[in-house]
């Protein structure tokens, strides 16, 4: 590397992105109902994460 605050910076954005990945996944599963229920429980927005590989 050609500087050290470089390779710095690199290495905070790859952790950091591995931590956000990790944090995302941590959800568990439920059904929308109960989703949605728990939401409104703590009066939060329900937010739903959906992707096709097609």
């Amino acid at each position: 590397m050609r500087s050290p605050l470089l390779a710095g910076a690199l290495a905070v954005l790859i952790l950091g992105a591995a931590a956000a990945a990790t944090a995302a996944d941590d959800h568990g599963t439920a059904t929308y109902a109960e989703a949605l229920a728990q939401a409104q429980q703590q009066n939060k927005l329900l937010v739903i994460d959906f992707y096709a590989d097609w």
